[in-house]
């Protein structure tokens, strides 16, 4: 009977060793798992800290990546030729715009170029412009295509106007009644005719030669040149 309780004892005690191991066991994992987390989130802080730049420094490259590419376009600027406006032309250009115009008086009519620029792009081989010349009460609005690498231009579109203004005017009021106004032919289709080639020819006659065009293209390059390098001087100031 002594016997039996003696053995039971020792089961007993086995037992409670093997609870000691498993907690021990739990305690270590539980601790290892803790300086785990704890590395890694050092880990993480210090590489957030490495990634994080104070604003100031953002601020100063971004003003001096404006200043690199304004000294590069400036160089490049130097060396662009620069035409000389068309005898009996003016030409008249607000800094900071995408346009330029250009107005001729002649032979009882009144000539208006209208030539838009966006993108920077100085080695584009084609400018698109409009020619509207207003004679005997009528309006008629040219728009033509110059290609550097053929030196002549093309005929895009034309149509016409009663109203001079609704052609010329930069207003609201006219931009709603050039919207409106029948946009013209469809030019493939003159093409079938003389029509085109009889423009080509009155167009010519009357100063817009491909010597003309070629000028409208060259300006529109240096005008947009100094409309990038403004936007570089704009934007720099921005950044500081």
């Amino acid at each position: 009977f002594f016997f039996f309780l003696k053995k039971k004892k020792k089961k007993k005690k086995k037992k409670k060793k093997k609870k000691k191991k498993k907690k021990n066991r739990f305690y270590l994992k539980m601790m290892f798992s803790r300086i785990a987390c704890r590395a890694g989130v050092r880990g993480m802080m210090r590489a957030g800290a490495m990634q994080i730049k104070p604003a100031a420094m953002e601020k100063r490259w971004l003003s001096g990546a404006c200043g690199k590419e304004l000294e590069d376009e400036k160089a490049f600027f130097e060396e662009m030729e620069k035409p000389d406006v068309p005898e009996g032309w003016m030409m008249s250009y607000t800094e900071g715009s995408g346009f330029f115009r250009m107005t001729k008086s002649a032979g009882g009519m009144e000539m208006l170029v209208d030539c838009e620029f966006k993108a920077h792009d100085t080695e584009e081989d084609s400018t698109g412009f409009s020619v509207i010349i207003t004679r005997n009460g009528v309006t008629a609005d040219f728009t033509l295509r110059y290609a550097e690498a053929s030196g002549s231009y093309t005929v895009e579109g034309m149509t016409t106007y009663t109203n001079r203004s609704s052609a010329t005017e930069l207003t609201p009021q006219a931009g709603v009644e050039r919207d409106n106004n029948y946009e013209g032919p469809c030019i493939e289709d003159l093409e079938k005719t003389e029509v085109v080639e009889k423009v080509k020819d009155f167009l010519s006659a009357n100063g817009i030669s491909p010597d003309f065009a070629a000028y409208v293209h060259k300006t529109a390059q240096v005008l947009e040149q100094k409309a990038y390098m403004k936007f570089l001087t704009d934007l720099q100031t921005f950044a500081k």
